[in-house]
């Protein structure tokens, strides 16, 4: 390959786009190849030359294929997910076992037949070869971050064998006043930059309680509603940090008032 197709193949596997459309004009717009070098290099993928390409395709292909499973997989809700799955040949399993454990500590787990597996690519890294397989998860895993873990014939993988799932909603909320072909508006608030002279230059939940009455003077309930809302969470996220600090100062983060039993989430 050119060094140019090598700087596309890198990008293509971190997720860098080639082109992007430009908002003004709706054109679309190459990724400018000094960029795209740039920023694999912060990423620890240099590709200024030939040599340096390759290396980074080798460090890619191993960093990729040296795992069981990626880091991570984003899904959308209701179409259920194919989680790659990569084994050395010499050790081809005979069951692959998955455990999900959702984001309300409800746990699924399901065994299958290494034969069941669609079987993808090949690839050899060294003297050895790995497979590229698929096993499919249920459909109706819903929206959350969850943790997924895999065993391959009932044990635990020592590397590179539990990751994320994130399971997302098809679209982002649309206010039933839009989806009738309606506009609606807002204030465009980032809290972080909402200051005044009761904070340290950064926003917090009181500032957002100013800025509430300060919207319902001017005429906007709405918007003071919407704004004592978040208010509102944020100070639940005080409330809760502000307990865990107070814990962990007097070394009680882990100490219960009373007898309590702790379950690993690893191994039960």
């Amino acid at each position: 390959m050119s060094l140019n197709e090598d700087v596309n193949f890198l990008a293509d596997k971190v997720g860098l786009w080639r082109e992007y459309t430009d908002s003004i004009s709706g054109k679309i717009v190459p990724a400018k190849k000094p960029v795209q070098k740039e920023m694999l290099k912060i990423l620890g993928l240099p590709a200024e030359n030939e040599k340096q390409a390759s290396k980074s395709i080798q460090k890619c292909l191993e960093r990729e294929w040296l795992r069981v499973v990626p880091p991570v997989a984003v899904v959308k809700e209701g179409d259920g997910a194919e989680i790659p799955l990569i084994l050395p040949m010499t050790n081809r399993p005979k069951v692959v076992t998955w455990v999900l454990v959702q984001e309300n500590l409800v746990s699924r787990t399901d065994t299958v037949l290494s034969e069941r597996l669609r079987q993808a690519e090949q690839q050899t890294i060294g003297e050895t070869t790995y497979q590229k397989f698929f096993i499919r998860l249920p459909s109706d895993v819903p929206q959350g971050y969850h943790k997924l873990t895999f065993l391959i014939n009932g044990e635990t993988v020592q590397t590179g064998g539990d990751m994320r799932l994130i399971v997302t909603p098809h679209a982002c909320y649309k206010a039933p006043e839009i989806q009738n072909g309606g506009k609606v508006w807002g204030v465009p608030l980032q809290l972080y930059a909402l200051q005044s002279k009761n904070n340290w230059g950064i926003g917090d939940f009181t500032d957002l309680g100013a800025f509430a009455k300060i919207a319902e003077d001017e005429g906007y309930p709405d918007v003071a509603k919407a704004m004592l809302m978040v208010a509102e969470v944020e100070k639940l996220h005080s409330d809760i940090l502000s307990e865990l600090f107070e814990k962990a100062k007097s070394k009680k983060l882990y100490k219960m008032a009373s007898p309590a039993n702790w379950k690993c989430s690893k191994c039960g």
